[in-house]
């Protein structure tokens, strides 16, 4: 992880290409999210793009830039999905929201066998390319993509009408 200063992320912010794609990022989740909330998340997506983005992995920086902001924005809704609702007054009594039914991310992780969390890990947080984790677990590069759809799909299915 890359130490990122102020001027980094000046230099980024103010670059056209970068601000359309967190106002694309940003603007699927006008439904669910203030403008406000938007914005901190692109600011955030920024951010830990600027961290995380390796350019040997052979992706763009607005690709990565796209897949954080998207993250955050999600990131975002649970967390807002699991704030109980409160009234006036009512400070020490938690009401359950409508939400409560869905299932909390360790939950869903506890779903995948160790191998579906590595294969996540290597593509998401590592941003190891297919053709790599196909070398890594002894397969090609359409079976790791495969795999990796599956498994999202597995994610999907089991996770919050929002697909987090």
């Amino acid at each position: 992880m890359k130490h990122v200063t102020n001027e980094d992320f000046d230099r980024e912010y103010k670059k056209q290409d970068n601000l359309n794609i967190i106002n694309s990022a940003t603007k699927r989740y006008s439904k669910y999210l203030s403008a406000d909330i938007q914005k901190r998340c692109g600011m955030h997506g920024l951010w830990r793009c600027i961290q995380n983005h390796d350019d040997k992995y052979g992706r763009k920086f607005t690709t990565s830039l796209f897949i954080h902001v998207v993250w955050e924005c999600k990131r975002e809704i649970t967390a807002l999905n699991r704030k109980p609702i409160r009234f006036l007054g009512d400070s020490d009594k938690e009401i359950p929201s409508e939400n409560n039914s869905n299932p909390d991310i360790s939950e869903i992780m506890e779903m995948l066998s160790e191998e579906q969390k590595n294969i996540l890990f290597q593509r998401f947080y590592e941003n190891k390319t297919l053709e790599e984790i196909g070398k890594t677990m002894g397969y090609s590069k359409e079976a790791a993509r495969q795999n990796i759809n599956k498994i999202i799909q597995k994610v999907r299915d089991s996770s919050s009408p929002f697909g987090v």
